[in-house]
C-alpha cells in the first residue's frame, strides 16, 4: 500500500467522514509500519526490546538492537524458596484408594522441591505427589508422627502439582494428614493455592 497524502481540509471539524477518508487513513497506519514509499519513518527503536520483554522472566537479560542476546526464558531450579505453600491441614478417611487433598498450579517451566508434611497419625497411611491428576512422585508411608518429606520434580508451566492420600484402611477416623504442602525453587517465582 502506497502512503496517501491527505489534505487538511479533508480533516477539519466541517468536513465529512467519508469511505475515501477513512481508507487512507487505514491504510496510511500499514504504509506507515511496512516503511513504504512517501510514509514518515517510524523512530528506529519507537517500540522498545524492553517493552516487549516486560512480562517474560529472563535470565541474563542483555537486550540491544530489539535482539534477545545471550538470554533465554528463565526455568525454575529445585531450592528452598518457598514459590507457593498450603500450609491447611487436610486428612483423608478410611479407603483403599487415593483423594486430591492439596492442589497447586505451576506459574514457570522447570524443576521444583515439593515438600510436604504428612502422618499416619497412629495407623499406616500412604501419600504421593501427582502431576495433572497422574501419579508421579514417591509413595511414602508413615504411621507415626508428623514427618516432612521432599522431592525434586520437573513440572511445564501450567501444570498441576498435587498431594493424594490414601487414608488409613479400616479405620473410620481423619487417618492420614497433611500440611505444609510447598513448591521451592532457587528463585521466588509466581503460583497459586488452588486446594488449600
Amino acid at each position: 500500500m502506497a502512503w496517501v497524502t491527505i489534505p487538511d481540509s479533508d480533516l477539519d471539524p466541517d468536513s465529512p467522514i467519508t469511505t475515501s477518508l477513512m481508507t487512507a487513513l487505514r491504510d496510511n497506519v500499514a504504509a506507515a509500519m511496512n516503511r513504504n514509499t512517501g510514509a514518515p519513518a517510524p523512530a528506529t527503536n519507537f517500540i522498545s526490546a524492553t517493552a516487549m520483554l516486560t512480562n517474560l522472566v529472563v535470565s541474563n537479560e542483555k537486550v540491544a538492537n530489539s535482539t534477545l542476546q545471550r538470554g533465554k526464558l528463565r526455568q525454575a531450579t529445585a531450592g528452598n524458596e518457598i514459590t507457593c505453600i498450603s500450609q491447611t491441614e487436610r486428612n483423608a478417611v478410611s479407603s483403599s484408594s487415593f483423594t486430591k487433598l492439596k492442589e497447586i498450579k505451576i506459574g514457570i517451566a522447570g524443576t521444583y522441591r515439593i515438600t510436604f508434611d504428612f502422618t499416619g497419625d497412629g495407623y499406616t497411611a500412604s501419600a504421593r505427589i501427582y502431576k495433572n491428576g497422574a501419579a508421579f512422585g514417591t509413595t511414602r508411608t508413615n504411621s507415626g508422627a508428623y514427618t516432612n518429606y521432599s522431592e525434586d520434580l520437573p513440572f511445564a508451566a501450567n501444570d498441576l502439582v498435587q498431594l493424594y492420600v490414601d487414608g488409613a484402611i479400616g479405620y473410620t477416623g481423619a487417618a492420614g494428614k497433611v500440611k505444609n504442602f510447598a513448591v521451592k525453587e532457587s528463585q521466588s517465582l509466581q503460583t497459586m493455592t488452588i486446594i488449600d
